[in-house]
């Protein structure tokens, strides 16, 4: 296939792009630290502001819930869409360039600034469509009930949050930040979700009366007004809100993600300059760590974004028929027929079609998984030959083996551990949504491993606590 010099057709929008100043030295950790806290302040308040101008429920159940957590997604607010744009901009023009379907030299300064505002200006590109499209379905109400100026309004809070989200990214990105912003971002999300399920005090009305929308309130409330055994009972087997069962999937699920991640195979290593020094280099078997969770989630919320907007647009439509109809069941919204209804975990009634869309998706979810962890190994820098290059420059080479033959035993490992636990990622996601806890599983593992992640930075840099107490 013939190589694309499509970057070139970012270069007129680069002067109108709004862009973070690169710092002019390092920015000390102290400070990055304090970034990514402040970062994390201003998401959390933007995530609760709700849209103006909207004439339907903002909160009412809508096509991604189960996966908002996993892209830092906010129902009814500005950052409706997440790190979506972000994700998708930025894994697939990184795939592409490492396949040399995109002619980029990222070793040349102009070239590396050049895939950078590409990125930049797809996700730009991205969250103004997705806006366009959700503004459009009649989520917030239709143009028709919002009126013209309020249908622009909303669609221009959609495209400033997304804006936002972007920017925040680049501040991390630039070196501002500790890890990347969609990292952050994420992280955040998630443990949000776990800590309003587990301990909310909202109320919520529901058919057996007022409940906490917590699990443990609720288990706490009824042992004390109500007897023991209709508190176990509700507390395990409320379906509508969050139960017992849930709380314990989600530790189950951290005790699996925490012992699946620290399987490792190590290198030994020794230097060619220093006798005697030597070291190890760990293959992990999550070896690309969560980005393959990031680019499923973004994926699966794209296809049932536009299968749910369609459907409300054209119901009656025959290709939009078969790609989805949609319906409210249990608070949710979901898929009830149609391609995309086999994209989602099933609701565990052991029907035929419930069985075949179980296999469906548990394909689907290890396939992408497995896919992907492949082609990102490739693509972010952490290929074989990235890592043998690394090793020759730090003086470096395997024990047992020439200069030669690292590169040789780096393609025999890496690619395999690549695979593998993409394998077992899959299998881990798929199976913990079929067995009913949706969404848990991912944003466990998108929390442990990106907690595991920022710790190993702060460690790599120095990170010292009380300097912050000092300032």
């Amino acid at each position: 296939m013939a190589r694309l010099r499509v970057l070139e057709l970012a270069k007129p929008f680069v002067a109108a792009m709004p862009e973070v100043q690169v710092p002019y030295q390092k920015v000390d950790v102290q400070e990055r630290a304090m970034w990514l806290v402040a970062a994390g302040i201003l998401y959390s308040v933007l995530s609760e502001l709700p849209l103006y101008g909207a004439v339907r429920p903002l909160t009412a159940p809508d096509a991604w819930g189960w996966l908002r957590p996993l892209l830092a997604a906010s129902n009814g607010s500005a950052l409706e869409l997440g790190v979506v744009p972000i994700v998708l901009s930025g894994f697939v023009l990184q795939i592409l360039a490492s396949r040399r379907y995109l002619t980029v030299s990222l070793d040349l300064r102009s070239d590396r600034a050049l895939f950078q505002s590409a990125q930049k200006l797809l996700a730009m590109f991205l969250s103004f469509s997705l806006s366009i499209l959700l503004s459009f379905s009649g989520k917030f109400g239709s143009p028709a009930e919002l009126g013209y100026k309020n249908f622009a309004f909303i669609l221009f809070q959609l495209w400033t949050g997304g804006l936002f989200m972007i920017l925040a990214d680049e501040i991390f990105s630039k070196g501002y930040g500790l890890g990347t912003g969609v990292m952050a971002f994420t992280t955040l999300s998630s443990a949000q979700r776990f800590v309003w399920w587990a301990v909310s005090l909202v109320g919520v009305e529901t058919e057996s009366g007022n409940q906490f929308f917590g699990a443990l309130p609720n288990l706490t409330h009824n042992l004390y007004s109500r007897s023991v055994k209709y508190s176990l009972i509700d507390g395990v087997f409320r379906s509508s809100l969050p139960n017992l069962v849930d709380i314990m999937t989600a530790l189950l699920a951290f005790i699996v993600i925490v012992y699946v991640s620290m399987f490792r195979y190590e290198i030994l290593l020794r230097s060619t300059k220093m006798r005697g020094a030597s070291t190890t280099f760990p293959v992990r078997l999550l070896y690309v760590g969560c980005t393959p969770i990031l680019f499923w989630a973004s994926l699966l919320a794209v296809l049932r974004l536009v299968s749910s907007s369609l459907y409300l647009l054209a119901p009656g439509n025959p290709a939009v028929k078969l790609l989805g109809t949609w319906a409210i069941e249990e608070n949710a919204m979901v898929a009830t027929s149609g391609l995309v209804s086999f994209l989602q975990p099933p609701n565990n009634s052991f029907s035929v079609t419930d069985s075949v869309r179980a296999v469906v998706y548990l394909a689907f979810t290890l396939s992408v998984i497995t896919i992907f962890s492949r082609l990102w190994a490739e693509a972010s820098g952490s290929a074989p030959s990235d890592i043998a290059k690394q090793l020759k420059d730090n003086d470096m080479v395997i024990v047992g083996r020439r200069d030669t033959g690292a590169i040789k035993e780096l393609r025999k490992t890496i690619p395999l551990a690549a695979t593998t636990g993409g394998v077992v990622l899959g299998l881990y996601l798929a199976l913990f949504d079929i067995l009913g806890a949706t969404g848990w599983s991912a944003c466990v593992a998108m929390g442990v491993m990106n907690i595991s992640s920022f710790l190993e930075l702060m460690a790599q840099e120095g990170f010292n606590p009380a300097a912050l107490q000092g300032n």
